[in-house]
């Protein structure tokens, strides 16, 4: 496993760990509870497990310094911290190295994927060696269905899903985080969409179109996240790049890739989208 991925997998380990413990603790009355958080035992657990969890994000900061797409993009945009940045770099950046049973369903569609190697450990597993997600992503549509930011990307019942529905909650998460920090453009992106949105829905049946204009401009943002990440992570590269097909094809427009400048206003990289399907 690559090291930035092992400290994210970490760190989210003991996050619930901890989360665990101080909800154990709630369920008791309080008086119980603020004699038992000052036990020298208690004390040194909570101590440490906070010690653990800010030791592993500066460790994943010194990862993240090494590496462009962090230091030029996403350390960029107010709202996505460290442990974000590492998270989606690690899923998406970063070589996938892991075991698998031969028995496993996805096994056989992993033999057919012409990138993948696989080295036979016994009878019953064997190690995958996959290249990076945004390696694989040769257009912005193949990252899309990936993380499932694509239409009828859910979960129904007797069926294979086809995008990786971890990645997709991630992209929520990124999201949800940007507009709860409240300073970012993307917040000002949302708002319009939204409103947009809330026109279109405006029919719906009390209550659901606000919901489903909340939803959707959700997914516009993501969307336009996700294509952030695919270029630049493509120009850094120095790989060939692409817009998506509505506004490479149908001459859509575009808000040009940006991150957060001063003022709350956006900083554009339109150098990006310069010659994006250069081969």
């Amino acid at each position: 496993m690559d090291k930035l991925r092992l400290l994210v997998e970490t760190y989210y380990d003991y996050q619930k760990g901890r989360i665990a413990y101080y909800n154990r603790l709630n369920r008791f009355p309080e008086e119980i509870r603020n004699i038992t958080e000052k036990e020298t035992v208690f004390s040194e657990i909570a101590k440490n497990m906070e010690k653990l969890e800010k030791s592993l994000i500066n460790a994943m900061k010194k990862e993240l310094e090494k590496d462009e797409l962090y230091t030029k993009v996403l350390s960029r945009i107010k709202g996505i911290g460290v442990v974000l940045s590492a998270d989606l770099i690690a899923w998406l950046c970063r070589e996938r190295d892991f075991t698998i049973a031969n028995s496993h369903p996805m096994f056989e569609q992993i033999k057919k994927l012409p990138y993948a190697k696989i080295e036979k450990i016994d009878e019953k597993q064997s190690r995958v060696i996959l290249p990076p997600v945004l390696d694989v992503a040769k257009y912005p549509s193949d990252l899309y269905k990936y993380y499932g930011l694509i239409p009828k990307c859910r979960r129904v019942k007797g069926e294979q899903i086809s995008y990786n529905p971890k990645l997709k909650t991630l992209f929520w998460k990124v999201a949800r985080q940007i507009l709860l920090a409240r300073k970012s453009f993307y917040c000002t992106m949302y708002n319009m969409e939204k409103a947009k949105f809330m026109k279109k829905y405006e029919n719906v049946k009390e209550g659901s179109g606000k919901l489903l204009a909340h939803l959707t401009a959700i997914k516009k943002v993501s969307r336009h996240l996700a294509l952030t990440i695919y270029l630049a992570y493509k120009h850094i590269k120095k790989q060939p790049k692409y817009l998506p097909y509505p506004i490479e094809v149908l001459k859509h427009g575009v808000e040009p890739p940006f991150v957060d400048g001063e003022n709350g206003k956006p900083e554009y990289l339109e150098f990006l989208i310069e010659k994006s399907n250069s081969k």
